[in-house]
């Protein structure tokens, strides 16, 4: 994270802009600063009321003020801090939840915007679930069994859970350091394993 520009390189900036009429790439030369840096100076400046507040800087307000007072109470400097005008109270759209945010940053790692991300809200879980139920009403599935159960024990269930099986994969054992993979090998491998459970499994 970049360190915040100090006040008083800020307030140079501000100085040598008023000093050079306002011309920043005059001001930026007396100081020995590339223009990128001596605008991002005096965008700091600008933030932190140092260029004035007559008018009010357009979009901002007044934030807070400071003075500086001298050995027998005088005024010797003031800073009147400005920042960007509150805009009206965000409310979400209806039937919308926040997806994300995303934020502008200043030269002195303040946010200068803020957009917040939003998308309308799906249908919630029961409306999802009666989704799926009409989906299937009328499914009837076709593949044929593997293997027939036969003389089964009506009161048993055996279930057989598979998980992260990477049927897609595609390794070379050479390269992998492991077992070869493929779709065929996969596809082997599955069914004696399934053959065998099943084998070993009560009736069921």
């Amino acid at each position: 994270m970049a360190i915040p520009l100090s006040d008083e390189l800020a307030q140079q900036a501000a100085d040598a802009y008023r000093a050079h009429g306002n011309n920043k790439a005059a001001a930026a030369a007396a100081l020995g600063l590339s223009r990128t840096t001596f605008i991002a100076r005096l965008s700091v400046a600008s933030l932190r009321g140092l260029l004035g507040t007559k008018p009010v800087l357009p979009g901002f307000q007044i934030h807070s003020t400071s003075t500086q007072l001298g050995p027998d109470g005088e005024l010797q400097r003031e800073w009147i801090q400005q920042k960007p005008e509150s805009g009206e109270e965000f409310m979400l759209p209806a039937g919308h939840t926040i997806k994300g945010v995303s934020a502008l940053v200043g030269p002195d790692d303040r946010v200068m915007a803020k957009w917040i991300k939003t998308r309308e809200d799906g249908p919630d879980l029961d409306a999802k679930i009666d989704i799926i139920q009409r989906a299937f009403e009328n499914f009837e599935p076709r593949a044929p069994y593997i293997l027939r159960p036969t003389d089964c024990d009506s009161e048993r269930l055996t279930a057989y859970i598979f998980c992260d099986w990477h049927l897609g994969l595609f390794a070379h054992g050479k390269e992998t350091g492991g077992p070869d993979w493929d779709l065929s090998i996969a596809k082997q491998v599955l069914r004696e394993t399934v053959s065998d459970l099943i084998g070993q499994s009560p009736k069921s």
